[in-house]
């Protein structure tokens, strides 16, 4: 996957980010973070998890070290989801998806599921009084998406934000401190690459456009949302490159089945105006570490400020970094502009609704 953004007027300094784990700016930044482990807390939030996949392996592990508590699951097989539930220590399993959302003592509900299905199951959280955090991308389309935020607007005391995890991390939190005080001089271009292990076993819903499935959406959107959450510039207009190089895999009985997802993309993305300087660019700061920005810093960063924001603390300027709906429709339209554009060899489409202008 490559992605090269630029803003159209004159510069005259380059930075460079290398994003082969997007953990920050490479040459720029990298980052390390050390943590004590820590047990959940009997005053740790409750938190109902919304699927068996990444919610189990990476959330479940990483909430609990943050404090908090992982109170149920919820998985659409009832055997399935009592199974993994004692496997994982996790008390109450359900599969009737509205009978958890009537359980007063969840304080959060994280929807970990394939992407066809967050729109709906957020919006009747959301309706059902809980507060959400919900995988990215956000949705199938940004129809989707302001249907999403729409619901939120009514009920607008809830906390309802979006899994970039990668805003938690130290090396993002310094990186846009430095970018905002004009600390590496001015920006001309960023360029981002990743090399990613696009699952090759059976078919599964990553496989499948029409739920969702596709690099594009997966990785991409996490690169997306980090220009806009650095550079404090929104993304305007968008020339793409999708390609499905992966053309079949098995199903689970082995019969060949058609991959319609991308495995990879290729986006060129014009910004809008960036706030710099006339400084010459320079390596100004560096943070070393280990392990995975996803699934260990990042992840446990957002439950630390979850419990902090939604526990007794009630300190909610703890979720500031967070993605709200509103970042994950501005980067839903990206990504449907990039899926237009590449329909179209690559013709520039604007990727910006001027509706949402007041909402950043």
């Amino acid at each position: 996957m490559g992605f090269q953004a630029s803003e159209l007027k004159s510069r005259d300094t380059l930075l460079t980010v290398g994003a082969a784990a997007c953990a920050g700016l490479a040459g720029f930044m990298l980052w390390r973070v050390l943590r004590k482990k820590q047990a959940p807390s009997p005053d740790g939030i409750r938190v109902a998890i919304i699927g068996t996949g990444w919610g189990v392996r990476v959330q479940v592990p990483q909430f609990r070290a943050a404090g908090l508590r992982i109170f149920a699951l919820y998985s659409r097989d009832q055997k399935r989801a009592s199974q993994i539930a004692a496997e994982n220590k996790i008390t109450h399993a359900f599969s009737d998806y509205s009978s958890l959302l009537s359980v007063d003592t969840v304080d959060l509900v994280s929807i970990v599921t394939p992407v066809h299905l967050h729109a709906e199951q957020t919006i009747e959280a959301i309706r059902a009084g809980r507060n959400v955090l919900v995988d990215k991308p956000l949705c199938l389309n940004a129809d989707e998406g302001e249907a999403m935020l729409d619901a939120h607007q009514e009920h607008i005391s809830q906390v309802v934000i979006v899994d970039h995890e990668l805003r938690f991390t130290p090396a993002f939190l310094r990186a846009r401190e430095h970018l905002r005080r004009g600390s590496i001089g001015q920006v001309l271009v960023v360029e981002a690459n990743v090399l990613f292990p696009v699952p090759t076993g059976t078919f599964t819903w990553w496989a499948d456009a029409s739920k969702g499935g596709g690099v594009l959406g997966a990785i991409g959107s996490h690169i997306i949302d980090a220009l806009r959450f650095l550079l404090d510039a929104e993304i305007e207009e968008v020339s793409a490159n999708l390609k499905t190089l992966l053309t079949e895999l098995p199903d689970e009985e082995g019969t060949p089945r058609k991959v319609t997802s991308d495995d990879y993309a290729c986006l060129q993305l014009k910004l809008g105006s960036l706030t710099v300087t006339d400084e010459a660019g320079k390596v100004i700061d560096s943070i070393r570490g280990q392990g995975n920005p996803f699934a260990t810093t990042g992840t446990r960063a957002l439950g630390e400020a979850l419990q902090k924001a939604l526990g007794t603390e009630k300190d909610m300027a703890a979720l500031e970094p967070a993605a709200r709906l509103e970042d994950g429709l501005a980067v839903q339209y990206v990504i449907d502009a990039a899926k237009a554009s590449s329909r179209e060899d690559g013709k520039w489409i604007r990727a910006w609704n001027n509706n949402l202008e007041e909402s950043f």
